[in-house]
């Protein structure tokens, strides 16, 4: 992980290893969580990991809920490393902070900060309440890119990803007006896979009229709320 930059706290080796752990757990909701962000969760206890967590669906408990619930009476005392700072407000599940602070977690190693005006503010909330806060420890651009589009609505704008497939010498076809398959399979596969975390995809009118692509997503992940086709 780059660490470099003015939003990340230095952490030992250690910390690291399980922050890097969170956000690969994370990373799991791709497809699935959206318009929440994906987050990850892992609870150290004496050097034990004794539970481990992640938001997998839209509206179902959030990751520190779900590695509360692994750990159970482990969790007192133990330090929590989540890739998001933990919400503080009551929305589709209670907050986050409140469920940490009353399992006993004792410190709390975060990634990125939530922008949310009201899902904000955990962290403090936790310090206030004698638990042992660290960061955030992720740069603006890591945290940007685990979570872009969730960041994005900070400025206002969609996040826009620009996929290409073109051969060595620079073409999109063999010839003007003709179809040509150009990705191979693994491209193929992360192109479906990617799909899966998008609102929309967009096309040019030529390569409507040309390909008349479906633009459904027919990989392994089946995204909660299947993309439209512009």
């Amino acid at each position: 992980m780059d660490t470099t930059g003015p939003a990340a706290t230095v952490i030992s080796a250690v910390d690291r290893r399980s922050m890097d752990r969170a956000v690969e757990l994370g990373r799991r909701g791709w497809g699935r969580v959206q318009p929440n962000p994906m987050v990850g969760c892992i609870l150290v206890r004496q050097g034990e990991v004794v539970g481990e967590g992640w938001h997998r669906e839209f509206g179902g408990p959030h990751a520190e809920i779900v590695a509360l619930s692994e750990a159970g009476a482990e969790a007192k005392g133990a330090t929590a490393y989540i890739s998001l700072e933990p919400c503080h407000h009551e929305g589709k599940t209670p907050p986050c902070s409140v469920a940490l602070r009353g399992a006993g977690v004792s410190r709390m190693v975060f990634g990125a900060p939530d922008p949310g005006r009201e899902s904000g503010g955990g962290a403090a909330a936790l310090r206030a309440g004698g638990v042992d806060v660290v960061g955030p420890v992720l740069t603006e651009r890591e945290s940007r890119r685990e979570n872009p589009a969730f960041f994005q609505t900070t400025l206002e704008r969609p996040w826009v990803a620009l996929k290409l497939a073109v051969s060595l010498d620079g073409k999109i076809s063999s010839k003007s007006g003709v179809r040509t398959g150009i990705s191979g399979p693994k491209a193929n596969d992360r192109v479906q896979w990617l799909r899966a975390g998008f609102d929309a995809i967009l096309i040019g009118t030529k390569t409507a009229l040309v390909d008349d692509p479906l633009l459904t997503v027919r990989g392994k992940l089946k995204p909660r709320v299947p993309p439209r086709r512009v």
